[in-house]
């Protein structure tokens, strides 16, 4: 079963890294897809090194700062094409991070 999960970007280096620390168990995952939101700012630079060096699979940068509708207005254009194929969506933020089988009991919960 295919899983997107929708990351919110802010700058903070310390925890975006420990962040996806959390997430590389599931990235080695052929179903998991982590897709980077931001919104532009002077870290906007950092954070295309790090899409780089995790590898996340998709990355997004608004063409001006829209704030805290972006991961709304992101599911709502991209659901029936970007997200059509896939079975779960989540979304977080790059300061949350992921314990050991929270992935696999959300899809527990939700199937």
């Amino acid at each position: 079963m295919k899983h997107a999960i929708i990351m919110l970007v802010y700058y903070n280096q310390d925890l975006i890294e420990r962040t996806l620390k959390s997430f590389q168990k599931y990235r080695y995952n052929n179903d998991v897809d982590i897709f980077f939101i931001e919104n532009p700012s002077k870290n906007s630079s950092y954070i295309k090194e790090l899409v780089k060096k995790y590898n996340i699979n998709y990355h997004y940068i608004c063409n001006e700062n829209i704030g805290g509708m972006l991961v709304e207005l992101f599911l709502r254009n991209m659901k029936d094409t970007l997200l059509y194929n896939y079975d779960y969506i989540s979304t977080t933020e790059s300061d949350v991070v992921v314990d050991d089988g929270s992935i696999e009991e959300t899809i527990y919960i939700l199937n």
